[in-house]
């Protein structure tokens, strides 16, 4: 809690912000002790906890990044816009229309391991199950990684891709061979990605995976279906890769870019909703 305890003595920090995977419950515990008596605001976003796990802490919950975002703004007197669930719907309905009648399946194939889980928590109520390498419950996880099952998520970041290998944010290049795998399979319906701008990462996340993207597409097109692709891209115009280039170099092969993962995931979820 070294981090905490920097950011509680700054000054200059007005709104800390808790971003994690579900911790575990003496992890959970330890944090809730720590930030109960901090005076400055604090807004909690563990993935899959519930308001009732975080509310011994007095503090803030935020069941999505978007959430979590929105909140942190409110205390510095600014604000971010809500998702337009009517437009989403709309788009939802446009990409399921062009698809054919075998296709009903969400695949997504996930970099970071947070936004992996956001969009499994956010598209559980909203499909019901869903298989992962990384799965929210124990019968849910994939026997194979590489083979998905009805609708899935694969975590890319997860430890098996990364032995004897970097991380899926500069090596994009398994993530390219799932795009393709996803799309050979007839009943996929929607891919879900996300993209992760920074120094430190791939210096094209988008353009990295553009090509098999385009092959995707041209594959269910060939076999008379349409593939919906959905993805956030996560950075600014500050970052190297320029969030602006990065977001149309997606576009520019019609892949749709939200604003964030969590609006990436509704739509996802909204698109294949609209296929039943």
């Amino acid at each position: 809690m070294a981090g905490f305890a920097a950011l509680e003595n700054d000054p200059a920090t007005r709104v800390i912000v808790l971003i994690s995977r579900h911790p575990g419950p003496s992890a959970l515990q330890k944090v809730i002790n720590r930030i109960k008596t901090c005076v400055k605001p604090v807004i909690i976003c563990f993935m899959g906890c519930s308001p009732s796990e975080i509310k011994p802490s007095g503090k803030d919950y935020a069941a999505n990044l978007e959430d979590a975002a929105r909140l942190a703004l409110q205390y510095v007197g600014s604000g971010l816009p809500a998702a337009d669930l009517a437009a989403l719907g709309e788009i939802a309905r446009t990409e399921a229309a062009a698809m054919s009648g075998e296709q009903r399946y969400l695949r997504g194939l996930f970099c970071g391991g947070t936004f992996s889980e956001e969009a499994l928590v956010t598209l559980t109520p909203m499909l019901g199950d869903i298989y992962s390498n990384t799965p929210l419950a124990e019968n849910l996880r994939l026997a194979r990684s590489t083979v998905s099952t009805r609708h899935s998520v694969i975590d890319y970041g997860d430890e098996e891709f990364t032995i004897g290998r970097p991380h899926p944010v500069i090596d994009t290049e398994p993530r390219g061979r799932g795009i393709l795998r996803e799309a050979a399979d007839p009943e996929t319906a929607v891919l879900l990605l996300d993209f992760i701008l920074g120094p430190a990462v791939n210096s094209d996340p988008a353009g990295s995976v553009i090509d098999q993207i385009r092959q995707a597409k041209q594959i269910v097109r060939d076999r008379g279906g349409y593939l919906s692709v959905v993805a956030s891209v996560c950075g600014t115009e500050e970052d190297p890769q320029r969030l602006s280039v990065q977001e149309a170099l997606l576009r520019e092969e019609g892949v749709i870019v939200c604003a964030d993962n969590y609006q990436a995931a509704l739509l996802a979820g909204e698109i294949i909703k609209a296929r039943k």
